[in-house]
């Protein structure tokens, strides 16, 4: 277990190690000079000496640091949650993704029969290889192993099974997929809905482009009769699903941070706030956008007038600034400018206030 920062969660279990880049997400994959990357990536680097645990995980390019493709399980971090007698939000894998194609099956059903055991913890699982995770979680084999390898554990342990545990889709188990544009939505979100959860989410973070959710959740049409009363109907997503369960946005931070158009991140807001969608807004990330800030922090970023200048003198701006155009984002003409204050100046208040909507919690 380790302590972490991400606001969603309150710790990190990584029982797998390793990774590889997939899409723009990870870094790269974008226009512009600001490339971002990978967190997991410039961490495992530090630990990837001799006799350490990345240890050809991951290596030093000109690039920067980059995985070697290689993952591994961790028998020593398998069973820690068993361990763990406080209930905890869960974050699965923050250093690797339990769906990596390198991956055995039997890894993965070790995982998820932990998961199963230590039914007091909420445990939350992301993944970009969204159609791994639904060919695999759909499977009646794969819940064979996971039901089976948790069975001979609880026997091993002295723990009694009632009739029917574990219950399938493991009810205190998250699943989800990042989404970091709008091909990603398009490619990963129809995998997610047809994989068996108890709880769908999406991570969409780093939001690298304007994301449409209409497809994938339900939404409200309002009718009446003449002069009658307004009645409300919730349609279906796509694929006859109930849809996303939990949104949870933010910019990028770090080394070449990419900057997140406000609009984006309010028009997920919207859409999930119209479906009854929980939201959760993590961050602006790197940058702050000029609309969310007052006119003295504003004025705060800029170098002073000189002395004998007039008033209104062009002035220079002590940080890096960035202007969307109105086109071709689709933001509804609207022209932005955002200033790379970094994440702790620029926070997490969106219009306003802070965004923590989370899924009810339900223990196994």
């Amino acid at each position: 277990m380790a302590e972490t920062a991400i606001e969603w969660t309150d710790v990190v279990w990584n029982p797998t190690r390793g990774c590889s880049r997939v899409s723009p997400g990870c870094g790269g994959g974008t226009p512009g000079a600001r490339k971002g990357g990978c967190y997991a990536e410039r961490m495992a680097i530090r630990l990837s000496g001799p006799g350490q645990a990345y240890e050809g995980l991951v290596k030093s390019t000109p690039a920067g640091p980059r995985w070697t493709g290689k993952v591994v399980l961790d028998a020593e971090k398998l069973l820690e949650p068993l361990h763990w007698r406080k209930p905890r939000r869960v974050f699965v894998n923050s250093m690797s993704d339990l769906f990596h194609e390198e991956l055995q099956v039997k890894d993965i059903a070790r995982v998820f029969a932990v998961m199963a055991l230590a039914r007091r913890h909420t445990f939350q699982v992301l993944t970009k290889r969204a159609d791994v995770m639904a060919r695999t979680v759909g499977s009646e084999d794969f819940r064979g192993q996971v039901l089976s390898i948790a069975a001979m554990e609880a026997t091993r342990r002295g723990l009694k099974l009632e009739p029917g545990d574990p219950r399938w889709p493991l009810p205190n188990v998250w699943l989800g997929v990042s989404v970091e544009d709008q091909q990603r939505a398009d490619e990963r979100i129809p995998e997610l809905l047809r994989t068996p959860a108890a709880v769908r989410w999406l991570s969409c973070e780093p939001l690298l482009g304007a994301v449409d959710l209409a497809r994938f959740i339900p939404w409200r049409m309002q009718t009446s009769g003449w002069n009658g009363p307004v009645h409300h109907h919730v349609l279906p997503a796509v694929g006859g699903s109930r849809g996303l369960d939990w949104v949870v946005v933010g910019g990028e931070s770090g080394p070449g941070a990419r900057p997140m158009h406000p609009v984006w991140a309010r028009r997920l807001r919207d859409q999930c706030v119209g479906a009854d969608v929980r939201f959760f807004f993590k961050q602006w990330g790197a940058w702050k956008p000029c609309c969310v800030m007052t006119e003295p922090e504003v004025d705060a970023l800029y170098e002073p007038v000189p002395e004998g200048m007039p008033a209104d003198s062009t002035r220079c701006c002590r940080v890096p600034e960035v202007t969307f155009p109105t086109e071709p984002l689709p933001v509804g003409g609207e022209c932005h400018t955002l200033f790379a204050v970094g994440k702790t100046a620029a926070g997490r208040v969106l219009d306003g206030r802070t965004w923590d909507e989370m899924p009810e919690v339900v223990r196994g």
